[in-house]
């Protein structure tokens, strides 16, 4: 776990970690807030206000409370979540109201978690449909609908991505399995998270509590299928009395047992950050300025066209041909 913790802590130096942000983080500011931050408690009501608005009957609103109460696994959270996207149906204002009267009471009280997040100077990509990040660390919400497609990292940094959507805008928020699969299967908003995403250091924070989360698993099969040809490494912070996952393509670190204990291990992240970067080897640090130098190519450029060199115009990925240019200080 060491060598993990130091890569992680090398990456931040050089630019090349992605935080996502979870659930855990919304019940610590708002100050232990469970009703609405967690997916059980936003079903909970969301049910609720299905039976109120006569959109479920008395009997059926019993069943779906009961097996909610007992449920644990994240496929019946979807039936749920279907359930109550069925019953606002056409009603947009009352989607709306509902998403604002739950979701939008959340308010900041325990800034600290945010603050660190803050410190570490990544953009921040987030499953929450809160704007507890946005107030706290006075950064712009984004969505997809609103994303442009030469945006970067860099252009992020003022910004804190919504991936499933946020509350103000009900439009974007992805709750229901139909939600998800329209969204995962828009080849642009794919190729945009991929470019976020691919080959980088991905660090998801407030997802280690152990609480079942369909946003999370479904975020996990995105990346998974959009990055096979490049995909990130893959860090998950969980308390340590939680059991793994055991999958084999996540990378998981305990903290400890407390939110305190999560802020301690952030703050720690950061700290060496200076005294990495100066121990750095003047190698290293070339290889971090060409580095980013290719990403830039890429991203502006993306290919290499050759034209008249045989009866076929060619077209390349431009890090299949990209050589560092060698430089003799000797020569004349």
């Amino acid at each position: 776990m060491a060598n993990d913790i130091q890569k992680i802590k090398k990456d931040l130096v050089s630019n090349d970690v992605v935080v996502f942000v979870g659930p855990d983080i919304s019940v610590y500011t708002a100050n232990g807030d469970t009703t609405v931050s967690y997916w059980k408690g936003l079903l909970n009501n969301g049910l609720n206000q299905c039976y109120r608005s006569t959109g479920i009957d008395a009997e059926n609103f019993a069943e779906c409370i009961k097996k909610l109460d007992n449920s644990v696994e994240v496929n019946d959270y979807a039936v749920f979540a279907d359930r109550i996207k069925y019953c606002f149906g056409e009603q947009t204002d009352t989607y709306k109201t509902w998403l604002t009267d739950t979701i939008g009471q959340l308010h900041p009280q325990k800034p600290e978690l945010i603050k660190a997040i803050g410190e570490l100077r990544c953009p921040i990509l987030t499953t929450n449909y809160d704007s507890l990040l946005e107030d706290i660390l006075s950064k712009e919400t984004l969505t997809w609908n609103k994303y442009q497609s030469n945006d970067s990292l860099t252009n992020m940094m003022n910004h804190i991505l919504h991936v499933y959507g946020h509350y103000q805008s009900p439009n974007t928020v992805i709750f229901s399995s139909n939600d998800y699969h329209q969204l995962h299967e828009d080849e642009l908003i794919c190729s945009q998270l991929r470019r976020l995403v691919e080959g980088k250091t991905l660090l998801f924070v407030g997802y280690g509590m152990g609480m079942p989360d369909p946003s999370f698993s479904q975020l996990l099969k995105w990346i998974f299928n959009i990055t096979r040809n490049n995909p990130p490494t893959i860090y998950k912070l969980i308390k340590s009395n939680v059991r793994c996952s055991l999958l084999e393509n996540i990378k998981e670190i305990s903290y400890g047992n407390t939110f305190e204990d999560l802020l301690f291990f952030l703050q720690s992240l950061p700290s060496f950050s200076t005294l990495i970067h100066q121990n750095l080897s003047f190698t290293e640090r070339r290889e971090n300025v060409r580095r980013k130098y290719l990403n830039y190519l890429i991203n502006e450029y993306r290919h290499v066209s050759i034209f008249g060199y045989s009866n076929n115009d060619i077209s390349l990925p431009l890090e299949s041909v990209y050589v560092e240019l060698k430089f003799d200080p000797t020569h004349p």
